[in-house]
């Protein structure tokens, strides 16, 4: 196997550029429906019932995760790709989205905000999609290497 040098510069690049691109779309998506920014990094839940299921939520994919990790690494990686940690982290951040959808539309005294929630929830999907298509392409190789 042939080492191939890695290009930080390049893969800072990347992150700050899709960094942009989300914050953007973000952005815009608050103005379509009119909704305020939260808190960055923090949990905004909506009531005492969001919080309490948004943490058995957590606990749950938690553990799941740390089973998962176990079998994971015992056995052939590419036939249990799905117990991958970070298919668990995705799972979690998708399945946190959509409670709080959930919520915001049973409880939220702006009813738009669930709508913002749920299509930011499809662009993070369909751009997840994207980057794991363009990383498993050999172009995206090509341009960090």
């Amino acid at each position: 196997m042939e080492y191939i040098e890695f290009d930080w510069w390049k893969f800072i690049l990347f992150i700050v550029l899709i960094g942009l691109f989300l914050s953007g779309v973000d952005r815009l998506m608050r103005k379509v429906f009119k909704v305020e920014k939260r808190k960055s990094f923090s949990h905004n839940h909506i009531n005492e019932q969001h919080k309490k299921w948004d943490w058995t939520l957590r606990i749950v994919v938690i553990v799941l995760m740390g089973v998962s990790f176990f079998i994971y690494v015992n056995r052939d990686m590419s036939e249990f790709w799905y117990l991958a940690p970070w298919t668990f982290i995705f799972l979690l951040i998708f399945l946190s989205e959509g409670l709080r959808a959930f919520m915001e539309w049973k409880y939220a005294s702006n009813r738009k905000q669930y709508m913002y929630t749920i299509s930011m929830i499809g662009v993070y999907i369909i751009f997840l999609v994207a980057v794991l298509i363009i990383i498993n392409s050999k172009g995206f190789e090509v341009w960090l290497y």
